[in-house]
């Protein structure tokens, strides 16, 4: 009888699951119809710098694996020759570095032994790192010297100049004495001879400029002592400047009495 009770009351609790689901399944039906609002994305301007950038690194880096590929292909190239002549050298019996093939092949031609030619090539390079050190010793002594020399001359100009400027204050640089003082100086005359030489010359060779015309005629006219008339009537026609010479107008004066 309760086992009977116990089988009803399940079969009647079934529906009660099946209106839950239903009405689970009402609730997300009416849940679907809700709609999600789109957030508009700001603008964003195209930076043109920033794609010139981009563009010109993109262009050097293709140059750059383009180069690097062909240097890849030189050195296999190279490699591929190298194993090729080692393989040709190791077919005469000729091992070992470039060194060893020398004394090695060296030896085979001239019927000597490899450790002759050995010695022979380790003689000549040591003579001539030798030589190579002795030339580098001398070309800095050289330098050196040079070094000195500049700086005693230096010396030499200042204490010339200083001289000079004892005798003519007005001098600045030796150079306003001109290349025949350095020449004089050199040939190891003495400081106050080559100045005034030089003074010396270049005052027998300046150029005195002539007198301006206007000057020439009023020093010609201060010396005369009679003007005609006509004379006057030019000069007062060339509104000359010697008419402003007191001088002149007294001659004029008492020339114009004898008229």
């Amino acid at each position: 009888m309760e086992e009977n009770l116990s089988v009803e009351t399940q079969e009647v609790a079934a529906p009660v699951e099946e209106s839950v689901v239903e009405t689970s399944e009402q609730t997300q039906e009416v849940a679907e119809p809700e709609t999600q609002t789109e957030v508009e994305q700001p603008k964003v301007e195209r930076d043109y710098e920033r794609d010139a950038a981009f563009a010109k690194l993109r262009r050097e880096k293709e140059e750059a694996q383009k180069q690097l590929a062909e240097m890849q292909k030189q050195f296999d190239s190279a490699n591929s020759d190298k194993n090729r002549l080692t393989s040709t050298f190791e077919m005469f019996g000729l091992k070992g570095n470039v060194d060893d093939i020398e004394d090695q092949a060296k030896a085979h031609y001239y019927g000597k032994p490899v450790e002759e030619m050995r010695n022979e090539r380790l003689q000549i390079q040591k003579e001539m790192q030798e030589r190579k050190q002795r030339e580098e010793e001398t070309l800095a002594k050289d330098n050196q010297i040079k070094d000195l020399q500049q700086q005693l001359y230096a010396r030499i100009l200042a204490d010339d100049l200083r001289a000079v400027q004892t005798i003519d204050p007005s001098v600045k640089s030796l150079d306003e004495l001109g290349s025949d003082f350095a020449k004089m100086r050199i040939n190891g005359i003495s400081l106050d001879v080559a100045y005034h030489a030089v003074k010396q010359v270049r005052e027998a060779t300046k150029k005195t400029p002539p007198p301006e015309i206007g000057k020439v005629n009023a020093t010609q006219k201060a010396d005369k002592t009679y003007y005609t008339s006509d004379e006057v009537d030019a000069m007062i026609a060339a509104n000359d400047k010697a008419l402003d010479d007191p001088n002149v107008l007294e001659k004029i004066r008492k020339s114009m009495t004898k008229w």
